[in-house]
């Protein structure tokens, strides 16, 4: 019987061949063959996104959305930082302690998709906001959208850093989705949404 490179050809006696024979040659029919599925991997899913940014001042975010699919994430607009349920939105800082002195300042600004109110850091330098989407509602985006306002100084991100975690303690249990290169801040003019791909 004529020896096909790479296989092992078995005789079944009527004419026909079947590809295999046990050798290491057809490994993955082999194993189809004794009932060993390969295991298809699928990306894990996160329930709490993280956007870590680092800035030269203070930071102001007048929106922020995950996208997945096509769909932005949250879909619905935040009315507090736990409105509508189950929605949670925290940052590392809101500038003046935010509510209820200055709601306008708190995390949730940054997902309720309007342009008179945004999340604002109390300082420059290292910051970050998250969502929690709930239980259920687990998401693997891949990419983001976000609007960015000016002050005095420069605001614009010189870095960014996307995570998900199915924890929120992002403590080394979390995975980084997204890190952008150098001279991010070129990319984003105040006022207009800027969309960067995973």
């Amino acid at each position: 019987m004529p020896k096909v490179i790479g296989f092992d050809p078995v005789d079944l006696g009527f004419g026909g061949m079947i590809n295999y024979s046990g050798s290491d040659n057809n490994k993955v029919l082999d194993d189809v063959r004794d009932g060993d599925y390969p295991t298809l991997f699928v990306p894990e899913s996160f329930r709490y996104l993280r956007l870590e940014i680092v800035t030269g001042s203070y930071f102001e975010l007048t929106d922020l959305r995950f996208i997945a699919s096509l769909t932005r994430y949250p879909t619905v607009n935040m009315t507090t930082n736990s409105a509508p349920s189950p929605l949670v939105a925290s940052a590392s800082s809101t500038h003046l302690g935010g509510s209820p002195t200055y709601p306008q300042f708190d995390a949730f600004n940054a997902f309720d998709a309007s342009s008179s109110s945004r999340w604002h850091s109390t300082t420059g330098g290292s910051h970050w906001i998250q969502i929690d989407l709930g239980t259920g509602n687990e998401i693997r985006p891949n990419s983001l959208a976000m609007t960015v306002i000016s002050g005095s100084g420069d605001r614009r991100p010189t870095s960014l850093i996307v995570k998900g975690s199915n924890t929120g303690a992002f403590s080394g249990e979390d995975e980084t989705l997204y890190t952008s290169a150098a001279g991010v801040e070129s990319e984003f003019s105040y006022g207009v949404e800027t969309v960067l791909d995973f």
